[in-house]
């Protein structure tokens, strides 16, 4: 795509559904523990131990922060025998997870102050897939 180009799916009028699907993604991807999460999955099924580990955080809120990313169709869990393994359902997820951490990377257009500056986090808002402006499937087409 030539630098300054949208991507041609913008180029189209996009169904309100689609576009409450994606706010559904976008929302459930809004966390510091879903994306420690999705990028922990991205080329592996791991198990409920191994997300803590990776997240750095407790078990009650992995568990959590797994639930929400299952119920927006993100993450789905296969049971081997008593043990839970987690994988992402699609590559793109991983690919929206990397430009996001970019956009945070880049420096503010010339002649345009930042709101944040970069010193203090955005709140999180609660995880709730279900509850976009437009009803939208509850899992995205590819879960």
């Amino acid at each position: 795509m030539p630098a300054g180009r949208e991507p041609e799916l913008l180029d189209r009028p996009l169904p309100d559904a689609e576009l409450a699907t994606a706010v559904v993604v976008l929302r459930a991807v809004a966390g510091p523990i879903r994306l420690r999460l999705l990028l922990a999955l991205q080329h592996r099924e791991l198990s409920i131990g191994e997300l803590t580990d990776r997240a750095h955080t407790h078990y009650a809120a992995v568990s959590a922060n797994l639930a929400c990313l299952r119920a927006a169709g993100l993450v789905t869990v296969r049971h081997n025998g008593p043990q839970a393994l987690y994988r992402s359902t699609n590559p793109h997820v991983t690919t929206l997870v990397a430009a996001a951490l970019e956009v945070t990377r880049q420096p503010p257009d010339p002649g345009t102050e930042p709101t944040n500056a970069g010193t203090e986090p955005r709140r999180t808002p609660t995880c709730d897939p279900s509850s976009a402006a437009t009803p939208a499937p509850a899992q995205p087409s590819w879960a």
